[in-house]
């Protein structure tokens, strides 16, 4: 399994899960789009990144309540980049950056979107549990960086992860944050054998959000 499924898999998986829960008020059709998200061209081409995949996901689900059915839509918003490294794995793009954007979802003043209520930490070890390949996660450190033109949280992981069929010890760096009526979440992962980290924390600088809505939504 390559690292793109990985962070497909990882980060996709629990994001969506995580989104569009517990809607059982307002019109029969509640829908909550995302803005879209993405990591800007320069910053790709400055730091050897190329999109993988931009695309929307959405969930759809139906509630009742007080014998009534309520449908609800949310749209969230993925962007993916890789590039590769010579050290390791050169026929592979063993370094990933996933980003990530989900709507707030309020309804008469109370977020339903669970996002708002998960650490760095928690994000992450849901993030495990959602994939059998990334093993033995375990906190590391937190550093300050700018994410969007503002000073946010990097939060840093150690893992196993298999890449091809052997197991590789990686780096996962996290961050959630906040930027008009959304979360955006952005997760890399790399070889701990690559120094990879300044391109981490430039692709996070990066992100543009809104970005323009990807061209297969």
């Amino acid at each position: 399994m390559n690292t793109r499924r990985i962070i497909a898999v990882v980060a996709v998986a629990a994001l969506v899960t995580l989104s569009g829960c517990g809607f059982i008020l307002g019109s029969d059709s509640l829908d909550f789009p995302a803005e879209p998200v993405a990591v800007d061209d320069s910053t790709q081409s400055d730091t050897g990144y190329e999109q993988t995949r931009r695309t929307s996901l959405n969930v759809d689900r139906s509630f009742s309540a007080a014998g009534q059915t309520r449908n609800v839509s949310v749209t969230n918003y993925i962007a993916e980049y890789g590039r590769s490294a010579d050290a390791v794995f050169s026929d592979q793009q063993v370094a990933r950056v996933t980003v990530l954007s989900s709507p707030k979802v309020e309804v008469l003043g109370e977020s339903f979107n669970p996002l708002g209520d998960l650490s760095d930490r928690e994000l992450a070890q849901r993030f495990q549990k959602q994939y059998d390949s990334l093993d033995n996660l375990q906190f590391q450190s937190n550093r300050t960086t700018t994410v969007h033109e503002e000073e946010q949280t990097v939060s840093k992981f150690t893992a196993q992860a298999d890449m091809g069929g052997t197991s590789v010890d990686v780096y996962v760096h996290l961050s959630k944050f906040e930027v008009g009526d959304d979360y955006v979440v952005a997760v890399a992962i790399h070889p701990q054998q690559i120094d990879e980290e300044p391109n981490v924390d430039e692709m996070f600088a990066g992100i543009v959000h809104p970005a323009e809505e990807p061209a297969d939504s």
